[in-house]
């Protein structure tokens, strides 16, 4: 069971971070999201393809101008504004990624609602802290690393200064076993890294310790009919283009 957070108390809630190369980002969270979305709207905020917000980079009147705004607009929209005081989390994934031996990149994902991380498990091959929490805790957003081949995730453990990186089975796996056990409770499956957290370090996960090269065996197949997460359905993201595909918070419609 997912534990209450601010975003589930306040049923509208803006998340505000700070990002080195986007300056001032937010996204949002809460039953009704969409009331804090149209008060970053409102409030100059550009939304971008992957669920998140954020004005012109470097531009300080123009910033100032956007969240004066916005606290004004978010007591309209009966939106709560909760300024997170860790790095975005893209930073830290491109960091990671660049990092990584081979091609990888990397993408933010949001949570707008609790089900959308809960998609996550059909995917994770983790029984560590990264499938724990995504189960026990809220967890707004999260990043996917990729190389066109192997994926990791990446999660901020609310309330505490730790990331998990984890991996993610292939496209091409079985989900589930017959009797619709999660990989992540499997015993095989491996635990997550947990690097530090914190603006000088730039931890270095590597993908040959966590990543599944080979397919798993086991019996059975996977039972069909379960609709693939809109965020993993997207293509492979190319460096230095922007992916057309909706992300998690579009998928329900505007």
């Amino acid at each position: 069971m997912i534990q209450p957070q601010t975003d589930i108390a306040n049923s509208a809630c803006i998340y505000l971070c700070y990002s080195a190369s986007r300056g001032v980002t937010a996204f949002t969270g809460g039953s009704n999201y969409r009331w804090a979305s149209t008060a970053l709207k409102e409030a100059g905020f550009i939304g971008l393809s992957d669920g998140t917000y954020c004005v012109p980079p470097f531009a300080p009147d123009a910033t100032r101008k956007a969240l004066l705004a916005l606290t004004r607009l978010a007591r309209t929209h009966r939106a709560a504004i909760s300024t997170l005081d860790r790095p975005f989390l893209g930073d830290v994934a491109s960091r990671v990624a660049q990092n990584l031996p081979g091609d990888w990149s990397s993408e933010i994902v949001v949570h707008s609602v609790p089900v959308w991380q809960q998609d996550h498990l059909d995917w994770l091959w983790d029984r560590g802290g990264l499938a724990h929490t995504l189960i026990t805790e809220r967890v707004p957003y999260a990043a996917l690393l990729t190389n066109g081949t192997d994926e990791l995730l990446m999660i901020e453990r609310p309330g505490h200064e730790q990331l998990f990186i984890g991996a993610c089975l292939p496209t091409d796996f079985n989900r589930r076993f017959p009797d619709n056990r999660h990989f992540s409770k499997t015993p095989y499956a491996p635990n997550s890294i947990c690097p530090p957290h914190n603006r000088s370090s730039q931890p270095r996960p590597s993908p040959h310790s966590c990543s599944p090269a080979t397919p798993i065996p086991c019996t059975g197949s996977a039972p069909t009919g379960f609709p693939t997460p809109s965020w993993r359905a997207k293509k492979p993201w190319t460096p230095g283009t922007r992916s057309a595909t909706p992300s998690p918070m579009n998928r329900a419609g505007p």
